[in-house]
């Protein structure tokens, strides 16, 4: 029987290795990457970072950002060139071992619908960034129109759909749990979607993915 963690694994080869899987990462990396450019922080915590994709990206044009990732996936991990330091670590079982206010910035992309209490993870950001920190926080958008008329019709749509998925959410209901552990929402964006502009109109009910960038 395969495990979540092989599921993980190769859902990473899919994504770095397929023409549609490359694309469907550049949206909500590029998205981070403008966050990330945008608040210049010397050290970022890479909540999920598989095998290193985003810091590669970033330290292309930051080489002297201190980056730590974090995955589950010890295995993907083991390729992740770019990380300055690697963390194999399951959120579901506690806190990361890192002090308090340690982190200028954090994302967490496609990480907090896949754990038992995502309030739990969005508390644990709110501890490792620093006063003024910032973090970058991505999810399936559950309030996508397709998604809902797919439930009008009867029919469950993928982000409740795919049993990796232990929790749904809405661009309003991740702000509200953010809000709920210390996170102040500074503004949202949306991707995938088609045609793309459509993201920008209005993700919170146009884009299949959603995104938080919140403050300490």
């Amino acid at each position: 029987m395969r495990s979540l963690r092989d599921v993980n694994a190769e859902e990473w080869d899919h994504r770095l290795n397929t023409v549609e899987g490359r694309y469907k990462l550049a949206h909500r990396y590029r998205i981070a990457m403008k966050c990330i450019a945008d608040a210049r922080p010397i050290t970022w915590l890479d909540i999920g970072a598989g095998n290193g994709f985003l810091a590669s990206e970033v330290k292309k044009q930051f080489p002297k950002i201190m980056v730590t990732g974090v995955d589950f996936v010890e295995e993907v991990l083991d390729n992740a060139d770019a990380l300055d330091t690697k963390i194999a670590h399951d959120l579901n079982t506690g806190p990361l071992a890192l002090p308090d206010s340690s982190c200028d910035f954090i994302t967490c992309l496609e990480v907090v619908e896949h754990v038992v209490f995502p309030g739990e993870v969005l508390k644990e950001i709110h501890r490792l960034l620093k006063p003024g920190g910032r973090a970058l926080v991505s999810v399936p958008n559950m309030q996508f129109v397709e998604y809902v008329l797919a439930l009008a019709r009867g029919k469950v749509p993928h982000p409740a759909a795919d049993e990796r998925h232990l929790s749904i959410f809405t661009l309003g209901f991740l702000s509200k749990v953010a809000s709920k552990n210390g996170l102040s929402p500074r503004r949202s964006f949306g991707t995938d979607a088609s045609p793309a502009i459509f993201a920008k109109l209005c993700p919170r009910l146009l884009a299949k993915t959603i995104l938080l960038e919140v403050e300490k």
